[in-house]
């Protein structure tokens, strides 16, 4: 009886010590599997981020370039054929009447070489800088007849990555952009500030708005890219409107991304 107790005894712990073993094996499969799904989705979700920031910049880069050719043609070009039809001017009649006038059309074609070299600099990704990106960018649509802009960096702590400025810079000029196509806005405010130890980016236009439960913004392109770029970065985005009055958009990126 005594033995049998202890086969028993035996059995039952070499039985519990085999669900045990069995347990902890099926446990570390599951870690494991879990884990790899884990570095699996990260090494995804990087490769996004990478491919989302070189889509970003040759935005960039080809909106520069559109907007170099635009300047170039618009601005630089009427200047100088305004100096091509005063010296043909001068060769007629008195040289010296027509001198200072000469002189400061060319001084303006000057300050207007340097505001698109202004422009480069601030669009060269290698010394991209949101401030001064978002600065440039209410400067040009204030050459817009019947609009203007208005730009205010408040006290600025701390600092992003270069990608992350990228993005929210490229947010903001979607937003900008449908103000100019769509809004039929005359002011739009855009803002850059700490807050709470955050960084928040505000943007508004007092425009004709938009029905946020329509059909056309749920479809947008423009919306929803906003949307995805601000998760790519873990911002929050809240966009709002109410028809005939405006928009406005706030961006508020956390202190873990804004050190």
């Amino acid at each position: 009886m005594y033995e049998n107790e202890i086969v028993f005894l035996i059995f039952a712990c070499s039985a519990t010590f085999a669900l045990i073993s069995i347990g902890f094996v099926t446990l570390m499969y599951f870690f494991n599997k879990a884990k790899r799904k884990h570095l699996i989705d990260q090494k995804e979700k990087e490769l996004y981020f990478l491919n989302e920031i070189h889509n970003v910049k040759t935005e960039i880069q080809r909106d520069t370039l559109n907007a170099i050719s635009s300047d170039l043609h618009d601005n630089i070009g009427q200047l100088l054929s305004y100096t091509k039809i005063h010296i043909q001017q001068l060769n007629k009649t008195h040289p010296s009447a027509k001198l200072n006038e000469i002189k400061s059309v060319i001084s303006e074609a000057i300050a207007e070489v340097r505001s698109i070299s202004k422009t480069l600099r601030v669009e060269d990704l290698a010394t991209f800088k949101l401030t001064d990106a978002l600065e440039t960018e209410s400067l040009r649509i204030n050459k817009f007849e019947g609009i203007s802009a208005t730009f205010k960096a408040g006290q600025i702590n701390g600092s992003l990555s270069k990608d992350t400025e990228i993005i929210i810079f490229r947010i903001a000029q979607e937003f900008l952009n449908n103000s100019l196509k769509h809004s039929r806005a005359n002011e739009v405010l855009i803002s850059l500030e700490d807050q709470h130890s955050s960084l928040v980016m505000e943007l508004s236009d007092n425009g004709i708005g938009f029905n946020s439960e329509s059909q056309n913004y749920a479809q947008g392109s423009g919306h929803k890219s906003m949307y995805s770029r601000a998760k790519l970065i873990n911002a929050k985005l809240t966009l709002e409107s109410i028809e005939n009055v405006g928009t406005s958009l706030i961006l508020n990126i956390p202190n873990k991304l804004y050190e």
